[in-house]
């Protein structure tokens, strides 16, 4: 029980995280003039993201080995 209260709490920390890191994209030129900061960015919100599914997964199913 306490594992997966943990990957709840994890699912919801690194939602956040992904979603107030979309939010600070959505207020720059995307596209026009894009640096390497803004890749690492994008990399880094889709990886935020990415775990919080992976936590969402480990909630509902477990950790299968």
């Amino acid at each position: 029980m306490k594992n997966r209260r943990r990957s709840l709490l994890q699912f919801f920390v690194f939602t956040v995280i992904g979603g107030f890191n979309f939010l600070s994209l959505l207020g720059r030129p995307f596209f026009e003039n894009m640096t390497g900061g803004d890749i690492a960015h994008v990399i880094g919100t889709v990886v935020a993201f990415g775990f919080a599914i992976l936590f969402l997964k480990e909630y509902f199913f477990g950790r299968r080995s």
